[in-house]
């Protein structure tokens, strides 16, 4: 079955939620839950955490997700071919993918020192965001979508940039360094590698410092400490 899809971001400000039927937020929720832990379960390289670890949250965490501070959650909607455009709303037909923005980020918390990437540029003129947890449906792949997600998630923070008065953005991602399918991805977008990073930088940069081991991965230094992971950044 050909389908349509549609990009949405999800309300997450004060302004925004006051504005959303009640009911909205806990339905995506649902639906939100179900497409992670079936990327934790097909892709468990690809991210931090792990379906054991998830499948254990409550109704009431997977929601809070949606509020974490500076966390912004792009949503890929698949709609029946005859479904209408003015009916691809977020919450009609299928949640088919995702991805995250975590940001805006001072210069003195994005930047890696030891990771071999040219410093940002100064807080004035950009901002500066980190890409999460892109996934899409394994029925849904080879049609662009992942493309879609990237290229929504862009546009939403270069909409903000102007709404301050920035003159850039920049966006980085973290890719484990055998995941050559989603570098060439990246790479056909724009992004450009510019150094290596820890999984401990990683789980900070990316908001979930809650994972990181209390020791700060001493205690398991070639998982958490070892400069493997990829970095990629896109600047427009």
């Amino acid at each position: 079955m050909t389908f349509q899809y549609s990009i949405h971001r999800v309300p997450s400000s004060a302004t925004e939620i006051a504005r959303t039927p009640p009911t909205l937020l806990p339905y995506l929720a649902g639906k939100f839950s179900a497409l992670r832990l079936s990327a934790l379960v097909e892709s468990p390289n690809s991210f931090a955490s792990t379906f054991e670890a998830e499948s254990l949250y409550s109704g009431s965490v997977w929601l809070s997700r949606f509020s974490r501070p500076k966390v912004h959650y792009f949503l890929a909607v698949a709609h029946s071919p005859s479904a209408p455009p003015e009916s691809h709303t977020i919450d009609t037909g299928l949640l088919v993918g995702s991805v995250q923005l975590y940001g805006p980020s001072p210069a003195s918390f994005f930047t890696l020192p030891l990771g071999g990437a040219p410093p940002p540029l100064p807080d004035a003129q950009e901002l500066k965001y980190q890409m999460i947890a892109l996934y899409s449906s394994s029925m849904h792949r080879r049609k662009g979508l992942a493309k879609m997600l990237i290229h929504g998630a862009i546009e939403s923070a270069r909409k903000q940039a102007q709404m301050e008065g920035k003159e850039k953005v920049r966006i980085r991602v973290f890719l484990h360094p055998e995941n050559l399918t989603v570098k060439t991805l990246y790479r056909s977008v724009g992004f450009v590698e510019t150094g290596f990073c820890t999984l401990a930088e990683a789980v900070v940069q990316t908001g979930d410092p809650e994972a990181l081991p209390e020791d700060g991965g001493k205690g398991d230094p070639e998982r958490w400490l070892s400069m493997l992971g990829v970095v990629m950044e896109w600047v427009g």
